[in-house]
């Protein structure tokens, strides 16, 4: 099955004038195992992305879109999971209905697109994007949640808000320089108080007797703290 989508994607191409049949035949023959057509005719330097998607368009009346210019909520991308989308190289985009909105290089690869009908449970549509463009939404939006989630914001807030973004994480860094400062503060307590303790053992040779716990103190609080310190 897989076999027979990529040659429908090539004979595109070939219809629209992209890459001649050789080239095809060519690259079916050579192509990497897992490797789709239009990855390897752009890897070959037989044609480029958007000649790809240009082709497409033309070919099937799929809609192109410039993802750079959307804004994707966050419900939509929970639907379908970071290492899925960067493995099949698609992108949620919005959802109407029942009926989900995936951009990709190449709608024709219809074992994908079963494969996100049976994730989310919905109807799929698909429209036409750059390889590229694609790969940069899935960092912007997938990476810049994760950001913000370590960081403890709220990323529904600041998705119906983009202006709030700034604001947000200058609050996280503040907060989290306030914590530094006071985790700072206790170390430098107990390590005070080590140095307190060991003086009196150095004028007392039977400390150790009287405090047997001395050497589990150093080495549990003691040596870990110095070392945040030396860090910090």
């Amino acid at each position: 099955m897989a076999r027979n989508v990529q040659k429908r994607l090539g004979d595109v191409l070939f219809e629209q004038g992209v890459v001649t049949e050789r080239q095809i035949n060519e690259v079916l023959r050579r192509r990497e195992k897992g490797e789709k057509i239009g990855e390897a005719l752009i890897r070959f330097g037989y044609c480029t992305d958007s000649q790809i998607v240009d082709a497409l368009e033309s070919s099937l009346g799929i809609k192109r879109v410039n993802i750079q210019l959307l804004f994707i909520d966050e419900s939509v991308l929970k639907l379908l999971d970071e290492e899925f989308v960067t493995k099949t190289k698609i992108m949620p985009i919005n959802i109407h209905g029942r009926r989900i909105v995936i951009a990709t290089n190449d709608p024709l690869d219809f074992p994908t697109i079963e494969n996100v009908r049976l994730r989310t449970g919905m109807n799929v549509e698909t429209v036409l994007a750059t390889k590229n463009d694609i790969e940069t939404a899935i960092s912007r939006y997938y990476g810049f949640s994760k950001t913000l989630k370590s960081l403890g914001i709220d990323t529904k807030t600041v998705c119906k808000d983009p202006s709030k973004i700034a604001d947000e994480v200058q609050k996280a860094f503040d907060k989290t320089e306030r914590e530094i400062d006071y985790v700072k503060e206790i170390e430098l307590k107990k390590w005070k108080r080590s140095n307190e303790l060991l003086d009196k053992y150095n004028r007392d040779m039977t400390f150790a007797d009287a405090f047997p716990e001395f050497a589990k103190f150093y080495d549990s609080i003691v040596v870990p703290a110095k070392g945040r310190l030396t860090k910090g």
